[in-house]
């Protein structure tokens, strides 16, 4: 899949993605993660909610089915199994943006839920600095070292 910046192309197919550029040139890119049982088509008026017009928006669906949505990790015991593999494939996504001339941070991480479990997982995880974690009526419980 191919998501345009500027007068640049980008390939990814580790996520079902929507791009939407920002209104004004900006090299900011905020990563969108929503919650379980839910999809990118809600998110896909969030820029004009937020009003910010310097960041680009990357909303990203999970990989896993369920109910009229998807998922990013499966309940217990798979739990803490899926949340590894879903930020192992976000390495991979920002390895695969850092090549295209995204720079990590210039990247920001928005969750909501489930998404929001997602994103400050991997924010504690990843090895690069970040622009920054927005995590919207999430939960941490799992990994005693939070």
């Amino acid at each position: 899949m191919d998501i345009h910046w500027g007068r640049e192309m980008i390939h990814t197919d580790l996520f079902n993605h929507d791009f939407i550029p920002a209104s004004k040139p900006s090299e900011k890119l905020m990563i969108v993660l929503h919650g379980r049982g839910d999809s990118i088509k809600p998110f896909r008026a969030f820029h004009k909610e937020l009003n910010v017009k310097n960041i680009n928006f990357l909303l990203l669906n999970a990989p896993k089915k369920y109910q009229k949505g998807f998922s990013w990790y499966g309940e217990p015991p798979y739990l803490t199994q899926g949340v590894q593999t879903i930020r192992a494939k976000l390495v991979l996504l920002l390895e695969q943006l850092e090549q295209q001339g995204w720079k990590s941070e210039n990247i920001f991480i928005f969750g909501y839920s489930q998404g929001c479990l997602v994103g400050a997982d991997f924010a504690l995880n990843y090895p690069k600095k970040l622009a920054g974690v927005i995590g919207v009526s999430g939960y941490f419980n799992f990994f005693s070292r939070w």
